[in-house]
């Protein structure tokens, strides 16, 4: 029994980051990044990013806010026809401290190059 628990904790693990050692020019449904805190981040030129919810309201991803806040986005699905949009879902704190926050959960569309930058952000 604690073979088996053993091998279902790596294999949750491995689905974590495994697909994110890549570039995330390949993201996959279910791929996680997940913000530890602000002492695994430092802070980049231009923290904040504009995005849209997936009812079409922009709201704010700061990413020192959201390493602050210890929360994590899920890859929910992927448009390959039309854009090269992601479909995510953010939970955690807050995404920005500022009226531009989008809440502890929100459903977003991110372009590959934010959600490139959110990996990368995540990973410092």
């Amino acid at each position: 029994m604690a073979a088996g628990i053993a091998t279902g904790t790596a294999a949750v693990m491995a689905s974590v980051w495994q697909p994110w050692q890549g570039h995330a020019a390949n993201p996959r449904v279910g791929d996680i990044i997940a913000f530890r805190g602000p002492s695994a981040f430092r802070t980049v030129d231009d923290p904040r990013m504009l995005v849209r919810r997936r009812g079409g309201f922009a709201c704010v991803l700061d990413l020192n806010a959201m390493a602050a806040s210890h929360g994590s986005l899920v890859i929910e699905g992927l448009e390959h026809q039309r854009t090269s949009a992601v479909h995510v879902h953010w939970a955690g704190t807050r995404t920005s401290a500022d009226a531009g926050d989008c809440g502890r959960t929100a459903d977003l569309l991110l372009d590959r190059t934010d959600l490139d930058r959110l990996r990368m952000a995540a990973r410092r």
